[in-house]
């Protein structure tokens, strides 16, 4: 289910407004699975499978509290904002195999219970102008995450926290009426989700056996953008170039033990990316205007 308030207020000011909103949602599950797997290799180092069981449920919460200020002032626009966001994912995963000489389920390995916390606290300003052709808009947000991982059938607790600034720039340059060029930087954040940090170790399958990774970081993304929009007629023509360049780009791994016969699956913040690349939208309006 949802909740949700929200509260506005205007001034006699045009465009200087208050805003603030609170959000609260959760959802519960559970997925009952039933599996039946065979080898297609029968060795002494395999056992062979029968019919399986897997029982999984979860109980997500999130809540999110913003407030926001816009004030234009007569050289420009500024605009203040905090977020709080306040996460809580818990998981409890069972695992069963069917015994046929007593007829009956049984637990053949421990059970997955993991709790995983995430708050992030974050605050920006905005300034924005115009000069004559020239206009831009200049940003910073700081933002502070904590986060708690808890794995409780191993009783391991990690606890990872970290404050990040994230600017953004943004200017255009108009040509003339019908042409304006653009420039933009950003950088942004890619979080690890949860199911990537749990660190225990997934057996229900003994020769693929998997886990999470509890210290995996974020992925940071540094984006830079110039484009040239061009309007003729009731069409326009935008064309962009683009450079991203991300770091901690979180990667899965899988190797092999010495038998070759069983594997092991975790996650690992291993690799950098670099896209360069080209856009071009043509939009044209087919529809003739008149009376």
């Amino acid at each position: 289910y949802d909740l949700s308030l929200n509260y506005k207020r205007l001034y006699d000011k045009k465009d200087k407004e208050f805003n603030t909103n609170l959000l609260f949602s959760s959802f519960k599950g559970n997925d009952d699975n039933y599996y039946f797997t065979e080898p297609i290799i029968d060795t002494i180092n395999f056992e062979r499978f029968g019919k399986e069981n897997n029982k999984n449920n979860y109980h997500n919460n999130n809540l999110t509290f913003e407030l926001s200020y816009a004030n234009p002032l007569n050289f420009g626009k500024i605009e203040l904002g905090a977020k709080a966001n306040i996460r809580t994912i818990d998981l409890d995963y069972k695992y069963f195999t069917f015994d046929p000489k007593t007829n009956q389920w049984i637990s053949t390995v421990s059970d997955n219970i993991f709790n995983y916390n995430e708050n992030i606290i974050a605050g920006y300003a905005i300034f924005s102008s115009k000069l004559k052709n020239f206009g831009y808009q200049i940003g910073l947000r700081l933002e502070g995450t904590l986060t708690k991982a808890e794995q409780k059938e191993l009783s391991q607790v990690y606890k990872n926290n970290y404050l990040n600034l994230f600017p953004t720039i943004h200017l255009n340059y108009q040509l003339t009426n019908a042409n304006t060029l653009f420039f933009s930087y950003t950088r942004r954040i890619n979080r690890p989700q949860s199911m990537v940090l749990n660190p225990y170790e997934d057996r229900s399958d003994p020769q693929n056996i998997s886990k999470g990774n509890p210290y995996l970081k974020p992925e940071f993304t540094n984006s830079f953008e110039i484009s040239n929009l061009t309007y003729f007629g009731r069409n326009s023509l935008n064309l962009t170039l683009f450079y991203r360049y991300t770091t901690d780009i979180i990667s899965r791994i899988t190797t092999l033990d010495t038998t070759g016969y069983f594997s092991m699956t975790t996650y690992e913040n291993l690799n950098k990316s670099k896209n360069i690349g080209f856009e071009a939208m043509l939009n044209q309006n087919y529809l003739n205007g008149g009376s």
